[in-house]
């Protein structure tokens, strides 16, 4: 008898392995599901990218301000001018949101168009501060723009938890905490047109959302200041602040080190002191001038001093996380300048304010409307991933402080004045920041020396295919951190900076 061999054996391991194979699959389909669910629910494929947008504007703006034939109030406008456009022309129905294009956020599409809001509407708040006509009109728009109108339908639109265009409530670490102070700002500057305006209703309203965020816990870092500056405001307009910010201010003083500087949690001494700390601790004291005034001052004027040294014809000795901000580096000079001209010069505050906006505007940090994500153009291998399209506007702060001195003063029409690097060679010794700062007069080259730091090779993580696999499948950033290159050189030099290492 032949004995046949059969498939039994052989077909009971298959059908396993096919019902393993099966709940693998189905696992990740689940899987892939949740994460379309949570990162498609946050607008990661709303995000557009304006390469193939050629906007006639852009080359206008550019050589209007570039002019030197033009007065520097006539430059300025030009500048403004482009700002405003681009918020206008991406601006949602309500202008509650600024949906700029660029790479996405990890804070999601919506968070993105807040932060649009927010930090362009204080330079256009700035202008009716001012004084000048807030009916704007100009060659570079093609109708007149009501600003007191555009941002009053954005505050209050954004504020109305009955809108389906809500900003939202906050959550601890919210982001949206750091846009709720730029929108304390706002109303600052616009007190008399806009929130006098306001029905008590709406004024408790936007109130009651400021009270949400300043009572959402914040990171023991430069966002101690947030609840300080919204509390302030809140103070101003009338309200009692939801907690004490006492506290944070105090917990936030024990930072300072030295020349107006505070050491930054996690990172230490880089120029989130510039366009974030000296700028928040200004508005603390335009707001509120009795609040420990004389420390505010000093700490703000020693920063601009240290500043000066930072700036030069050549570009910015620029180190550390968020250098899409770096137009904003500025800053500390036009506050000390604001508060008094006669310590800092409005020659050498204007001079700061051009040789930083010009250099840049010519290396491509302008764009459709909007500042680019990098340090000269584009580059997400420098876009942190907290970064949106629209979060690049601090970058604008220093245009703010600008916008704040009315058109015919005398900041505007007083000569240009040279810089530290322009005047004499320098070197700055400072221990206490851990850093020796050199100028050459003759080339305009500024060194930062981190003293702690050993002199290596760093080399700059690139986007690579898998990253952009990966952001592809989870529909969220995933670039390189680059943190070595920021913060753990020897030397950071205007010269070579590191954003164009290849």
């Amino acid at each position: 008898m032949i004995n046949i061999p059969t498939l039994s054996g052989v077909i009971k391991p298959t059908r396993k392995l096919s019902l393993a194979v099966m709940s693998i699959l189905l696992i990740m389909v689940i899987a892939y599901a949740a994460i379309l669910l949570r990162y498609g629910a946050q607008g990661w494929l709303k995000y557009w990218n304006d390469d193939t947008v050629n906007y006639d504007y852009n080359e206008i703006f550019v050589k209007d301000f570039m002019s030197k034939s033009s007065s520097a109030t006539q430059r300025y406008d030009a500048l403004f001018s482009y700002f405003l456009r681009g918020f206008v022309d991406n601006a949602t129905p309500n202008f509650e949101r600024i949906n700029y294009p660029g790479a996405g956020s990890i804070r999601g599409f919506s968070v993105s168009g807040i932060e649009g809001f927010a930090r362009t509407a204080p330079l256009l708040a700035a202008w009716i501060y001012s004084g000048r006509d807030p009916i704007y009109q100009s060659k570079y728009l093609d109708k007149k723009i009501d600003l007191i109108t555009t941002i009053k339908q954005g505050l209050l639109t954004g504020t109305d938890p009955n809108s389906p265009d809500y900003w939202g409530n906050f959550t601890m670490f919210d982001q949206k905490t750091v846009e709720a102070v730029d929108i304390s700002r706002v109303l600052w500057l616009t007190k008399r047109q806009i929130w006098d305006s306001l029905t008590p209703a709406e004024k408790d309203r936007i109130a009651n959302w400021l009270q949400k965020a300043m009572a959402a816990k914040v990171p023991d870092n430069n966002w101690l200041l947030f609840p300080v500056v919204i509390g302030v405001t809140l103070e101003n307009l009338g309200y009692t602040p939801a907690i004490p910010y006492m506290n944070f201010y105090e917990q936030f003083k024990l930072r300072y080190k030295s020349n107006g500087w505070f050491y930054d949690t996690p990172e230490g001494i880089d120029y989130y002191n510039a366009w974030g700390m000296t700028y928040d601790l200004f508005w603390i004291n335009l707001i509120a001038p009795a609040f420990d005034s004389d420390f505010i001052n000093k700490a703000n004027s020693d920063s601009a001093s240290l500043v000066t040294h930072l700036i030069s014809p050549a570009g910015i000795p620029i180190m550390g996380r968020s250098v899409c901000y770096r137009t904003a580096i500025p800053s500390p000079i036009m506050i000390a300048n604001y508060q008094d001209p006669q310590k800092m010069s409005n020659g050498v505050a204007r001079r700061s304010l051009d040789v930083v906006w010009q250099y840049f505007i010519t290396h491509g940090a302008l764009k459709n409307g909007r500042l680019t994500q990098g340090y000269f153009g584009d580059d997400l291998r420098f876009v942190d991933v907290y970064t949106g399209p629209g979060s690049c506007h601090w970058g604008t702060r220093s245009l703010v402080i600008a916008m704040l001195n009315p058109p015919a003063s005398d900041f505007w029409t007083d000569k240009e004045s040279t810089l530290p690097v322009e005047t004499e060679d320098f070197a700055l010794h400072l221990p206490e920041l851990g850093w020796s700062v050199t100028g050459k007069k003759a080339t305009g080259e500024i060194v930062i020396e981190i003293t702690a730091n050993t002199e290596r090779s760093v080399a700059i993580e690139d986007i690579t295919l898998y990253r952009k696999l990966k952001s592809l499948v989870f529909m969220r950033p995933f670039g390189p951190e680059n943190h070595a290159v920021k913060y753990e050189q020897r030397f950071y030099s205007n010269k070579n900076p590191f954003p164009l290492y290849k």
